[in-house]
């Protein structure tokens, strides 16, 4: 029997080392391709997709899974996305010069100047949604206002 089981998208179900059908959460629709489950251990663990280290995340205990990762080490976002796709040590080799260099996001009749905290915070939603850059603008703003229905006429801090 192997160490390590792999997953594919679309395809969450496993049988653990007692031969019961398991089902991994479904965060791992995202990018199962990245995340492996430790039949030995019970612990789901996330490559980085940089340094190609992994992580552990979960445990699983009876039928449920329980959050055990080290925030220092990967970044928990959300039930629905999951872990960031870099752990925590790559996001800091490269953080973004916050204000340094604006993006322009053209579409014909918007021109909007965009700081490079803010663009990488879009693509990095547009990488773990699976969307386009400008899609991933729009979710972002969309859900903004859908929790927060005030018109703002300030910078939000």
């Amino acid at each position: 029997m192997p160490k390590y089981i792999s997953f594919k998208n679309g395809n969450l179900e496993f049988m653990d080392q007692n031969g019961v059908k398991r089902s991994a959460p479904e965060f791992l629709n995202k990018g199962a391709k990245n995340y492996r489950f430790d039949l030995e251990s019970n612990i789901l663990e996330k490559k980085c997709i940089q340094c190609h280290s992994y992580f552990v995340t979960q445990k699983l205990e009876g039928d449920q899974f329980f959050d055990i990762h080290d925030e220092d080490e990967i970044h928990y976002i959300s039930t629905s996305s999951g872990y960031h796709g870099r752990c925590k040590k790559c996001l800091n080799e490269h953080p973004a010069e916050v204000g340094q260099t604006q993006y322009d996001l053209t579409d014909g009749s918007n021109e909007y100047q965009l700081s490079a905290e803010a663009n990488k915070y879009i693509f990095q939603v547009a990488i773990e949604k699976g969307l386009t850059k400008e899609d991933s603008l729009e979710s972002i703003v969309l859900l903004v206002k859908k929790h927060n229905p005030v018109i703002y006429t300030e910078k939000i801090k």
